[in-house]
């Protein structure tokens, strides 16, 4: 791969994000002003729009384009899910997460992770449960190992404090004697 013009724009904004915001945006600028369909830089713009600005819908339409030009760069994948699932398009999280998995390069634990996190916020703790066990048993550094570990925890604990919550509020039964 020739590294381009804006190609190069694009590694010195990725190395300055998130540290120099300006600095960022404009090798960002300077990148789509040489190709504005070079998928890495519309990629951090999205990435920076959702993270720094929290402009979601701007977001949105950077990692759309990002797509559009290069539908196998991996980033677009991961940040767009987790976009998705924060502003609660589950249905189009769950599309990209499954489409996801045919790309190559794509980490498998990012895609656990946002399963995990999906199934979760849907009401799903079976589903999540799910995932953090495939985590567990997948996981190919002591990082995710405990991550999953972590989660799997936490969910057990959300399970098992809503069931004592929920006795808790039981009616006493009292002897009528």
């Amino acid at each position: 791969m020739e590294l381009t013009i804006s190609y190069q724009y694009y590694l010195k904004a990725r190395s300055a994000y998130p540290f120099d915001l300006a600095e960022t945006a404009e090798m960002l600028n300077y990148a789509l002003s040489y190709d504005e369909e070079c998928a890495p830089a519309l990629c951090l713009m999205g990435q920076m729009q959702m993270e720094v600005l929290k402009d979601f819908e701007a977001a949105e339409d950077y990692f759309q384009k990002a797509l559009l030009a290069d539908p196998r760069f991996v980033d677009t994948y991961k940040y767009l899910s987790l976009l998705l699932i924060w502003v609660g398009k589950f249905r189009q999280a769950e599309q990209i997460i499954n489409k996801s998995r045919q790309i190559k390069g794509m980490p498998a634990m990012m895609i656990l992770e946002r399963e995990l996190t999906l199934s979760e916020l849907k009401g799903d703790i079976r589903g999540a449960m799910m995932a953090a066990d495939k985590g567990i048993l997948f996981a190919v550094n002591e990082h995710s190992l405990s991550y999953f570990e972590r989660e799997k925890s936490r969910l057990n604990r959300k399970i098992f404090g809503s069931v004592r919550n929920e006795m808790s509020v039981l009616p006493t039964l009292e002897n009528d004697e």
